[in-house]
């Protein structure tokens, strides 16, 4: 009987090890599909915006004018601004062959000094994500003084001795 066992056992592996073997043969590595020459394109006019210098709290607002210069129709799924003080906004709808469209951005101008944004469109075109940029300096925030913006000397709260520092040892003792 333990004859038996064993041998049942054995063929048990062999065939288990054999399976095995095959599936690794008949494994396909997958093939690249050719590309779909239907698929949207996105061209942009531009895609950077440089506002130039303008007032504190001005018009931060600007559009980026697309076409889509494929077949089927372009999706943008998604614009994201790399901070919040930048809002994007995209058409929703599908935007046909040959459709143009724009999207548009607003930047918060209550921020002086130089910037640069970025926002990143994702669509179901050809190339999935495009980076617009949009860059410029605000001015000054009106009534303040030129000098304010300069940081101020720090001040340390504890007045420390002045000259070297001589140790008591008498406090040792």
């Amino acid at each position: 009987m333990k004859r038996i066992l064993l041998q049942f056992s054995v063929l048990l592996f062999a065939a288990t090890f054999s399976m095995a073997q095959n599936q690794n043969e008949t494994t396909t590595t997958p093939v690249n599909e050719p590309p779909n020459p239907n698929t949207p394109v996105i061209e942009f006019e531009k895609t950077v915006y440089d506002f130039g210098n303008f007032p504190f709290d001005g018009d931060g607002s600007c559009s980026f004018l697309f076409k889509n210069t494929g077949i089927d129709p372009l999706v943008i799924n998604n614009a994201k601004a790399s901070c919040g003080c930048t809002v994007p906004n995209w058409p929703k709808q599908p935007i046909l062959k040959g459709q143009q469209d724009t999207i548009h951005v607003k930047y918060n101008t209550k921020r002086q000094g130089q910037f640069t944004k970025t926002i990143t469109i994702s669509s179901n075109a050809k190339t999935p994500q495009v980076t617009l940029t949009i860059k410029g300096t605000v001015g000054q925030q009106p009534g303040q003084d030129a000098n304010k913006n300069e940081a101020a000397p720090k001040v340390d709260p504890v007045k420390q001795p002045e000259g070297p520092v001589q140790k008591n040892n008498n406090m040792l003792k």
